[in-house]
């Protein structure tokens, strides 16, 4: 049904097995979600989104495998992990300290971020042999920092609803 007794919106759950990408999708789309719930549950496509496009630079990158450890991209990686994992776990909970620290581990991705980018640039511009997987870090890199965008994106509407500050660009200190 689309309502339950006490006015409450119903979504009517996926087939089993569909995973829970399958249940936000129908939640995201469903007219009675109320629209934080909504935002959060469409920033969640996009980062499934981009974990596609993270996926599809794997292979071209498998023959670089030490170049690739010698950059911090995992070091990125682990940091936008946690914090999608924390954004989606404060979205869930409605705990507005663990969407503030998703906050301020955004400063740390986009530091690392940068980094990639100057080091992935001095590489290619002294060994040509290595522009090609140069290109797919920096492609990663970007992707990643996106992905830790749409972590804070979740956070920050978690806060918003919760305590209703708007945190929207002020990079690291959700104080303000």
């Amino acid at each position: 049904g689309d309502v339950a007794p006490d006015g409450r919106a119903q979504i009517d759950a996926p087939a089993p097995g569909a995973g829970p990408l399958a249940a936000a999708e129908a939640a995201a789309h469903h007219p009675g979600q109320p629209l934080g719930r909504r935002m959060g549950l469409l920033q969640l496509e996009r980062i499934g989104d981009i974990a596609v496009n993270i996926a599809e630079r794997v292979e071209p990158l498998a023959a670089y495998r030490a170049f690739l450890m010698e950059t911090r991209l995992s070091e990125m990686a682990s940091v936008a992990r946690i914090m999608v994992r924390d954004s989606l776990d404060a979205f869930i909970h409605n705990d507005s300290s663990r969407a503030t620290r998703v906050l301020v581990s955004d400063d740390v991705v986009d530091t690392l971020d940068g980094g990639i980018f100057r080091a992935m640039v001095e590489r290619m511009e002294g060994s040509h042999e290595l522009i090609r997987p140069a290109a797919h870090i920096l492609i990663l890199s970007r992707h990643i920092e996106r992905l830790a965008d749409h972590a804070t994106n979740i956070a920050e509407d978690v806060i918003f609803l919760l305590e209703a500050r708007l945190v929207k660009h002020h990079e690291g200190n959700p104080d303000r």
